[in-house]
């Protein structure tokens, strides 16, 4: 769980010396704290979350300036190029399924390797590189069960994105597989 505070908020924004300016948008050093928040046009929802997330964010002096583009142009160019300082899109996966293309710093995407990889807020952590390679190794269901709890605590912990809400998606597996 993490707390809603915007007492607590503002007190790290002014540790970290972001003070308040005439507008009421945090400068430090002569630079506004202003946050380009990218997402994918036509989604209502995300538009909605979008808007109020901005105005918390105003509440504490940050600026977010909102930009949806189409998908074809945002999750084709945008996303994978990492044009943004905060995106919001959904990534999918399935019961067993690694979370390398999301997690593992080899998958952020960049010019060197033609921008492969979903790992668009370039999440680096050699101790979750480390437990992903274990798990895509591990055969035995109940190790690979616990080699994933300590990925999603590893990943709780540092926080690299910030889950919005679960879209619920279904997934068929035959009741008779086996192994």
């Amino acid at each position: 769980r993490y707390e809603f505070s915007r007492r607590k908020a503002t007190k790290l924004l002014e540790e970290a010396g972001w003070k308040v300016g005439p507008d009421g948008i945090r400068v430090k050093n002569g630079k506004k704290l202003s946050l380009l928040l990218m997402g994918a046009s036509g989604a209502k929802l995300n538009e909605l979350i979008q808007a109020y997330f901005q105005e918390e964010m105003k509440a504490i002096g940050v600026e977010i300036r909102l930009k949806n583009e189409p998908p074809r142009v945002f999750f084709g160019e945008s996303v994978n190029r990492r044009k943004f300082d905060l995106g919001m899109y959904s990534w999918v996966s399935i019961p067993e399924n690694s979370p390398r293309s999301t997690l593992h710093s080899s998958s952020i995407p960049t010019e060197k390797n033609s921008y492969a990889g979903q790992n668009y807020p370039g999440y680096k952590s050699k101790i979750v590189d480390q437990m992903i390679d274990s798990l895509e190794q591990e055969l035995d269901s109940a190790k690979r069960a616990k080699i994933g709890q300590s990925i999603v605590k590893k990943y709780s912990e540092d926080l690299p994105v910030i889950p919005v809400y679960y879209r619920p998606n279904n997934g068929v597996i035959p009741s008779d597989m086996k192994g």
